[in-house]
C-alpha cells in the first residue's frame, strides 16, 4: 500500500528512491519531520543518498550497527553528526544485549582475481559458481564437523550458493 498521508510512513529504500516517488506529486521535500534511516552505513549509496538530497526534515537519523565504512565514507555527516547512542561489539556482548558468538574463518584456495569485479561487486553469478565448487563446500564440511555447535549461521553469496550448501550439509 502506498499511503502518503498516515502519521507515519514506512519505505523501503530501494522503492522511495525512485525518482518517481521523488517529486511533489508523491512527496513534497519538507513532507516529514522526522527521517528515520535503517541500515544507514549504506547512507552514501546511491539509492539512500537520493532520498538524503530530497527531502529536508527537520531532524534525519541514521541506525547502524557498523557505522565505519571500508571505503572510509563518513556517515555520520549525512545526519548531521547526531549520535544518539554508541557502543562497540564487545561491550554489547558483555552487557548481554547480544548473544556470544564463536566465529570461523577457513582458509581456501579460491582465486577471487579469476572473479569479475566492478563498481565495488564481485559477478555474483561469477562467484556463486566459485564458491559452489564441490572442493569447497567438503573444506567448509569438514570444518563445520570439528568446530559443530547447537546452532550455526553460514554466510553464502546468494540463495543458490545457500541453497548448494545447505543440500551438502543435509546429505
Amino acid at each position: 500500500t502506498k499511503d502518503t498521508d498516515a502519521d507515519v510512513i514506512f519505505a523501503s529504500v530501494q522503492s522511495l528512491g525512485k525518482t518517481r516517488y521523488l517529486n511533489d506529486e508523491w512527496f513534497r521535500r519538507d513532507s516529514f519531520d522526522y527521517i528515520i534511516f535503517d541500515e544507514a552505513h549504506h547512507i552514501a549509496a546511491s539509492s539512500y543518498h537520493a532520498i538524503h538530497q530530497y527531502f529536508t526534515p527537520k531532524f534525519m537519523l541514521g541506525l547502524t550497527a557498523t557505522p565505519f565504512r571500508m571505503d572510509n565514507k563518513d556517515i555520520f555527516s549525512y545526519c548531521d553528526d547526531n549520535l544518539i547512542y554508541e557502543i562497540n561489539l564487545k561491550e554489547a556482548i558483555e552487557r548481554d544485549y547480544l548473544v556470544p558468538f564463536q566465529y570461523y574463518g577457513i582458509y581456501d584456495d579460491t582465486d577471487y582475481t579469476a572473479i569479475d569485479f566492478r563498481n565495488g561487486k564481485y559477478n555474483e553469478k561469477e562467484l556463486e559458481r566459485a564458491l559452489s565448487q564441490r572442493k569447497r563446500i567438503d573444506l567448509v564440511l569438514k570444518y563445520y564437523r570439528i568446530y559443530v555447535q547447537k546452532r550455526t549461521i553460514a554466510f553464502c553469496s546468494s540463495i543458490e550458493h545457500a541453497n548448494a550448501m545447505a543440500e551438502s550439509f543435509h546429505s
